[in-house]
């Protein structure tokens, strides 16, 4: 009798690893703590080490961690902000922000917004006019020291915003989302540039044609050296999740499908990360019974980019946003990661192991144990070898916020 609950006993063993919770001990990332530190990226190597990057008021910073977690250094002071000399004053402004950050085969490279306006500023009031966004990378080597000189991305008039990257065998592809200029029509959607390892860019192409006012991309590569983008742009009521599958020249295969099936309400931020069979999972946060509340769900795509199943709606809980979504794989198994917010502030960074359909295994887990700052975006990435990292802004332990993280080992 007994030898016929083993195989029973087994399957329970395995859900329950599977479910388990995605916590590692807390450490620091930045060691800054003169000022907040916000919107932070990483990305790691192949021997497991990893780069770290933010934007504080004074710049783009960067830190370099060996494999494990122990740092090679202190803060990296990479690309400075140009702020008014005094105050009261008026000119232009310069500042650097977004990061995102890409493991190649010799390094990384790191893109971000680089930002000009027009400011003016008394004692206890400011005015900002926006005049430039632009798309800027920088290659870095291992130790995630500058190579080189940074270059402008983006080339397409209008403000560029949400730069994304991944590696596509020797190139690296950029994409972003562009916005209309008040006094230029501009081209909208998401475009697309390559950087090579020597840093060489390649022509920038429009991905979202011809759908417009597309933002928030996010890809995964798949199995012909291509990759699928995910955005979202208008649909029936809000905006909608779309999905279109581009070739390694940069070339859209086919019309944008449509991933949400459930209209009602906004859906926006995807996130999305190819399965090793091939597939790729879609997740999104999206509207819950009314406006002001959130849920994350998912979709499944199959090789080709089709959907298949239904939307699942993924998390669920007491508090009334679940936010900026974030899936990636650790093997076989996805991992997801959002902010859960009360009405007030974020509770946390919830991480949760899905089944391959994107339903929830178990319940979600905070992954931060200190306070986290004022969120509402972090980076999650894993290694060949199945170690998973995040950063987000959190409070270190000190009375002001700055960059936090957490690593699991290998499974």
């Amino acid at each position: 009798m007994k030898a016929r609950w083993l195989p029973l006993l087994l399957v329970v063993l395995l859900i329950s690893l599977a479910a388990a919770p995605l916590a590692a001990a807390e450490f620091r990332i930045s060691t800054n703590d003169r000022e907040k530190g916000v919107g932070p990226a990483a990305a790691m190597f192949t021997d497991g080490s990893f780069v770290a990057a933010w934007s504080t008021p004074s710049g783009l910073f960067t830190r370099a961690f060996l494999p494990g977690g122990a740092p090679r250094r202190t803060d990296r002071a990479l690309i400075a902000n140009v702020l008014l000399p005094s105050i009261p004053g008026e000119g232009n402004t310069v500042s650097h922000k977004d990061p995102t950050l890409i493991a190649t085969a010799g390094g990384y490279v790191l893109a971000w917004i680089q930002e000009i306006a027009f400011v003016r500023a008394e004692a206890f009031s400011e005015t900002r006019t926006l005049l430039s966004r632009d798309v800027y990378a920088v290659r870095l080597n291992p130790r995630g020291e500058q190579i080189g000189n940074a270059v402008r991305v983006s080339q397409a008039d209008g403000f560029a915003a949400q730069p994304r990257g991944l590696r596509l065998g020797n190139q690296v592809a950029l994409v972003w989302s562009n916005g209309v200029k008040e006094d230029a029509t501009g081209n909208t959607g998401i475009f697309l540039r390559t950087i090579d390892a020597s840093g060489a860019l390649g022509a920038e192409k429009k991905l979202t044609a011809p759908l417009a006012f597309a933002e928030n991309p996010a890809i995964a590569a798949d199995r012909t050296g291509g990759f699928l983008l995910v955005f979202d742009a208008p649909d029936a009521d809000g905006r909608g999740i779309f999905a279109r599958r581009i070739d390694p020249n940069g070339v859209a295969r086919g019309a944008a499908i449509q991933v949400n099936s459930s209209t009602a309400g906004s859906q926006a931020r995807a996130t999305v990360a190819q399965a090793p069979s091939g597939e790729f999972l879609v997740l999104w946060q999206g509207q819950f019974e009314t406006s002001r509340q959130t849920r994350i769900y998912s979709r499944r795509l199959n090789a080709n980019g089709g959907v298949v199943g239904s939307e699942i709606q993924v998390t669920a809980s007491t508090q009334p946003w679940h936010l900026a979504p974030s899936v990636v794989f650790r093997g076989n198994v996805p991992v997801l990661h959002y902010l859960e917010w009360t009405r007030n502030f974020p509770l946390g960074l919830m991480s949760v192991n899905l089944a391959a359909d994107g339903s929830r295994l178990g319940e979600a887990a905070r992954s931060n144990q200190r306070k986290l700052g004022a969120s509402s975006r972090f980076g999650a990435t894993t290694s060949s070898r199945g170690e998973l990292l995040l950063v987000w802004e959190g409070f270190n332990g000190d009375p002001k916020s700055g960059i936090a993280g957490s690593l699991l080992p290998p499974q």
